[in-house]
Parts: structure tokens; C-alpha cells; sequence
């Protein structure tokens, strides 16, 4: 049962704004992470589909989440078949070691590249990087690079996180915060619903997006009233 979840309580409070009768979970998985991701995965999976059955007036306890299933979508589950899948980062992205411990440089977006870069005062070279990083310190290097609109974050422990400022904001703050807005509050749901025949249009880019509109699209369209 959902119950378990440590995040369902907060997720179902957050959107719904009452506890909801919980889904069923069939199946057994766990992502190898220090974090509960295989939990967030299977709560964030089975709020959104007790959110289509409240829609379409369907018990939410009907609703069941296969765990192993919900993991994999926190992971990767594309397997080239004949050619070889390109790396997911840029030549430049990843982990380096600074004068005091290590520090993580994201540079998938071309702008963020840069800004590193110009940052540390050279070219798109992972050894000339790598030896420029060493001369900084993690802190001083991670808010000159935020700085100069770069993506940077030096590697913190979970007690020296729990001290740092954004950490004490995170810390304080409620898992997930809704605010319903007049021109966006959802419109009454006609007494029938028929999903059958619906077509998913994607507009976003950068994960959040795309995942919601794969989610959508991998529905199993059909008329879920009956």
C-alpha cells in the first residue's frame, strides 16, 4: 500500500488538499542511490495517475503503480539496437578536484560552458579543466562561476548542506507547493470522460516537461469511465 511511501502523505496533502484513499503497489525495485529516488519515483507516479481517476471519476484505490516499472523511469531504459547511444554530457561536464575537495561543473548548456570557462580562462579542453580547477577553492570557484551565469556546485556533506543557507530554506520548506491562480483553475469535469483518441502535443524542453508529456503520451487512452 502507498501508505508506506514516505512521500506520499506530503504529495497527496500538497495537490489534493485532503489524504486520498492510497494506490496499490505491485512489484519490487530500488534504484542504487543514497536518496529514496525508487520512493519519490513510485509516489510521483501514483499521484499522477490517482489525479487521472479523480478526473475521470474513477476510485484513486483502483489505481495501482508497479514499483520495478516506476524506478526504471528514473533511470535510463533506452538500449541502442545497432548503434552506439552518444554520451549524455558534454565534453566538459562533470566532476573535478579543486584545492579543497571537489566540485561538480554542468555544461550541457552551451551558455553555462561558457560562463565556466571564462571563469577558469581557457578552451573547451578537459586537461586544461582539470588543472585549472585545482587552483581554486570549491566555494570561491562554485560562486564565481554562479556568478558569471554558470551552473556549478561544490560538493557539500549532508551536515555541512544542513548549514548552508539554501539548505535551511530547503529544509524548511513542504515537499511540493501549489498555488491555484484564477485564470488557471481547472475547469469542471463533464459527467463523461473519454480519453480514446486524445493527442499529446509537446512544447517543452530540459527533463520536467518532456517526462509530463511521456507520461501523457504513454497513458493507456481509453475510456476510463467505464
Amino acid at each position: 500500500m502507498s501508505e508506506q511511501n514516505p512521500f506520499w502523505q506530503d504529495l497527496n496533502g500538497a495537490v489534493f488538499g485532503e489524504q486520498i484513499a492510497p494506490y496499490q503497489v505491485r512489484g519490487q525495485g530500488h534504484l542504487s542511490s543514497f536518496y529514496c529516488t525508487s520512493d519519490l519515483a513510485e509516489a510521483s507516479i501514483g499521484l499522477a495517475g490517482t489525479a487521472l481517476a479523480r478526473y475521470c471519476g474513477v476510485a484513486s484505490d483502483t489505481v495501482t503503480v508497479d514499483r520495478r516499472l516506476a524506478s526504471l523511469w528514473f533511470d535510463m531504459t533506452l538500449r541502442p539496437d545497432g548503434w552506439e547511444l552518444p554520451s549524455l554530457w558534454d565534453e566538459v561536464a562533470g566532476d573535478y578536484q579543486c584545492a579543497d575537495g571537489w566540485i561538480r561543473l554542468h555544461t550541457n548548456a552551451r551558455h553555462h560552458r561558457d560562463a565556466a570557462l571564462r571563469v577558469l580562462n581557457v578552451a573547451v579542453d578537459r586537461d586544461a579543466v582539470r588543472e585549472a580547477v585545482l587552483a581554486w577553492r570549491g566555494i570561491e570557484l562554485e560562486t564565481a562561476i554562479v556568478t558569471a551565469g554558470g551552473c556549478a556546485s561544490f560538493m557539500r556533506t549532508t551536515e555541512e548542506w544542513a548549514q548552508h543557507p539554501q539548505g535551511r530554506v530547503v529544509a524548511s520548506n513542504p515537499l511540493v507547493h501549489w498555488e491555484t491562480h484564477g485564470s488557471c483553475a481547472p475547469r469542471s469535469r463533464p459527467e463523461k470522460i473519454s480519453l480514446a483518441g486524445l493527442k499529446v502535443l509537446d512544447l517543452t524542453r530540459v527533463l520536467a516537461g518532456p517526462v509530463a508529456t511521456r507520461f501523457f503520451g504513454g497513458l493507456w487512452c481509453r475510456d476510463l469511465a467505464h
